[in-house]
């Protein structure tokens, strides 16, 4: 046997391992090409989405702030009464009502509501009694500006009750309630009749 015989044969297996290394090694590098194609695209997919969250960060942010200034508005961390009773003052003006008593009645402490309402915790609640004077419809848009302010404020109480004397006039007796956060000592319920010194009026 010559030379180039020998090489032939010898060359033969070679060639096998060759074609069969071949075979499986292009398969598998298709394989993981497709797995490093298919990771970059979820990668990218999630990057995307992560700009999307960072862009829309400020307005979540903003409305954030939005929902906390309003609750601290509905609920402040002090009594108020005396903006209260000024803001109260200013709705019967606007409205053409006349103020005749406004008295805080009693403190409730950790008043909890049935209802939708949700209050932050610790939140007191503070009774108050208004009576008032005017025409049927404007002593309606009074408890509409009442119920309008910034401040929550929840009525538990309306009566109403004409003035035979004058027909065009109608007395309102309201008791509500308004919210602080602030650390307040419950008191009983007082007699609207001794309110004395604590009644206010805007005449």
């Amino acid at each position: 046997m010559n030379g180039r015989s020998i090489l032939q044969l010898a060359g033969a297996p070679l060639l096998a391992v060759t074609v069969w290394f071949a075979s499986s090694w292009v398969p598998s590098q298709s394989g993981s090409a497709d797995h490093l194609m298919g990771q970059a695209e979820s990668e990218r997919a999630q990057v995307s989405a992560d700009l999307v969250n960072a862009a829309t960060l400020p307005a979540i942010a903003r409305q954030l702030d939005q929902r906390i200034r309003a609750t601290e508005l509905a609920v402040p961390a002090a009594a108020e009464l005396a903006q209260f009773i000024t803001n109260t003052g200013d709705a019967a003006t606007r409205t053409g009502v006349i103020i005749d008593q406004i008295a805080p009645l009693s403190i409730d402490s950790g008043d909890n509501l049935d209802g939708p309402v949700v209050l932050p915790a610790d939140t007191s609640s503070i009774l108050v009694s208004i009576g008032a004077t005017g025409g049927y419809q404007n002593l309606l848009n009074f408890v509409d500006e009442l119920t309008g302010f910034d401040r929550l404020v929840l009525v538990d109480v309306i009566d109403l009750n004409a003035n035979e004397a004058i027909s065009q006039q109608v007395t309102m007796d309201l008791e509500l309630r308004i919210f602080t956060t602030a650390t307040l000592t419950p008191q009983p319920q007082a007699d609207v009749g001794a309110a004395g010194d604590s009644t206010g009026s805007t005449r």
